[in-house]
């Protein structure tokens, strides 16, 4: 009897420590299931009653739980058998393909991987995603097409599950010397969105590549060049000897590397620089200075825009410390970035009025399409953070060049003011300017010269906010082409 009672009082003491991590969601989000899972295993366990199970044979909450903690499990329960059904509508649409339903629903793949990508969905991704990946493997190495279409979702999806990818490496390493070129762009795509850096994946990727060139659009050799060059790979075809798979030599190849598309330039073109300078000259609002013209153009946004915008990246919690690849000062320098940044990239944020607002002023003003206007990128500042001395431009390593070409200038929207002696200026240090967020106001300036040449002279620094106010902005940054739409597809 004694015995009885001590079971049921740690049972009852497990069931208010559930109850407690019950309410950390409310504050921590991303834990909003997480932490019901130990307690799920724990409390299904009670030595005193038998638990029922369900309809997908998952173990139901006692009926005399705390309705909170059951409600919790439940959820739990739910998202469990949720991740398992998914996984085998994944595999159905991956591995089930036949000749009346050949086609692969890609929307269909996102969706399925959506639900493992959160930082909240770790503790699924290996006893149900890597599981089924393994057993699905088998089904999918001749199939080049499947394996590009989730190996895309995947890094459409930002799936940051380490052992998937190599899994997913391994196999295209050993199997896929017949994909196409097409196939060989999604995954390089892929790889490189996924910051999969493994040498022998890249040189049978380009190996693989080398013969198949001249399939590729011309938005798709931008995309392959892109991808290897984002990391660290140059675009050089292998000689013989260091191929992956035994194959003839293709005419252009000899025992040294040659390159597959040549090298990205860090010089814009003349004609698109000049025309840059000539609408900033022109802009309307306070000229700060005529040579290189710096233009602080009042009311870009309005109050209501500027909270809209900061209710899309914390709501869609894209907020993430900046970025401090590429910061570097005019001479090649590392530069100091403490900052938090969200980009506005995903095809939904386009659509959002805000966002086409800002995009559409500056297509309009600086005389340039749409398309050549990256995506928008807040920045936020907390008291103490800063952006030391650094340019916009980028250097000839610079992936992104490949891309849309080099930036031929900025625009940096403040969405707030901050307090007198609160800091966070904008400092242009070799020009003698500095500024002050102004709610609404866009500071606009050029990053290259007449010539295209990358201007040393716009070197520029974010001080450090001084006080509890936080600063918020946007960069707006232009290219001197079209950045291309490829997303895998």
């Amino acid at each position: 009897m004694a015995l009885g009672h001590q079971r049921r009082a740690s049972f009852l003491a497990l069931a208010a420590l559930a109850a407690v991590f019950s309410l950390l969601p409310r504050y921590i989000p991303d834990i909003a299931w997480v932490t019901t899972v130990p307690f799920q295993l724990l409390l299904s366990a009670r030595p005193y009653a038998s638990p029922r199970r369900t309809e997908t044979g998952m173990r139901s909450a006692p009926s005399d739980l705390d309705p909170a903690v059951a409600e919790k499990l439940k959820a739990a329960q739910e998202r469990i058998s949720q991740a398992k059904q998914a996984m085998a509508v994944l595999r159905n649409e991956l591995c089930g393909r036949n000749f009346f339903s050949p086609e692969i629903d890609r929307s269909l793949l996102i969706e399925v991987l959506r639900l493992f990508a959160p930082e909240s969905a770790k503790p699924m991704r290996e006893p149900i995603l890597q599981k089924e990946l393994i057993n699905m493997i088998p089904d999918m190495r001749q199939d080049t097409e499947a394996l590009a279409a989730l190996i895309n979702a995947m890094a459409t999806v930002r799936l940051a599950y380490e052992p998937a990818w190599q899994l997913l490496a391994d196999v295209v390493v050993e199997e896929c010397s017949s994909a196409s070129g097409r196939q060989l762009v999604a995954f390089a795509w892929a790889f490189a969105t996924a910051g999969e850096p493994r040498q022998d994946l890249w040189t049978a990727l380009k190996s693989m590549m080398a013969g198949k060139r001249k399939e590729l659009s011309a938005e798709e050799r931008v995309t392959f060049a892109w991808s290897c060059a984002e990391v660290g790979q140059h675009a050089l075809l292998p000689g013989p000897g260091d191929r992956p798979h035994p194959q003839p030599t293709p005419p252009d190849t000899t025992s040294r590397p040659t390159e597959l598309f040549g090298e990205a330039s860090e010089v814009a073109a003349e004609k698109e620089s000049r025309a840059m300078l000539e609408a900033i000259r022109n802009l309307d609002g306070k000229h700060l200075l005529k040579n290189p013209p710096v233009v602080l153009v009042p009311d870009v946004v309005t109050p209501e825009q500027s909270q809209e915008l900061i209710r899309l990246a914390d709501e869609s919690k894209l907020w993430w410390q900046s970025s401090r690849r590429g910061a570097r000062t005019a001479a090649g320098e590392d530069a100091l970035r403490t900052s938090s940044s969200a980009v506005l990239s995903a095809p939904r944020m386009f659509q959002e009025p805000p966002v086409k607002a800002i995009r559409s002023w500056a297509s309009q003003v600086l005389k340039v399409p749409e398309d050549t206007v990256e995506a928008l990128q807040l920045v936020r500042y907390q008291k103490g953070e800063q952006y030391s001395t650094h340019v916009d431009w980028g250097r000839k390593q610079d992936a992104s060049l490949w891309l849309g070409g080099q930036r031929t200038a900025t625009a940096l929207i403040y969405l707030n003011t901050l307090p007198k002696d609160c800091g966070g200026e904008t400092s242009f240090e070799r020009l003698g300017i500095q500024v002050s967020p102004q709610a609404g106001a866009a500071l606009v300036w050029p990053n290259v010269d007449s010539s295209g040449r990358p201007q040393d002279l716009v070197e520029h620094r974010a001080m450090p906010v001084l006080c509890e106010t936080q600063k918020y902005a946007v960069n707006v940054w232009i290219r001197e082409k079209p950045l291309p739409a490829y997303r895998g597809d």
